[in-house]
């Protein structure tokens, strides 16, 4: 889950060091963005979801075991 507000979010590079990092120990690495209501248009290609801040905890739930169970 990445913040699309947060320093590290804004890094280009950011999920892609962490996907390299995860494919070296064997593991996919889905990634869900946590962005603003007036940022809900821009998405990036590389987020699996997208989820509209302040979210919901179910709706978090729900996201996270839909990415893990593919």
């Amino acid at each position: 889950m990445c913040d699309l507000a947060s320093a590290e979010a804004a890094d280009s590079e950011f999920l892609e060091r962490l996907r390299r990092m995860h494919v070296r120990q064997g593991r996919r690495a889905p990634a869900i963005a946590g962005q603003g209501l007036r940022d809900a248009r821009v998405r990036a290609p590389s987020f699996q979801r997208y989820l509209t801040k302040p979210v919901d905890g179910d709706e978090l739930r729900a996201a996270v075991l839909e990415q893990f169970h593919r």
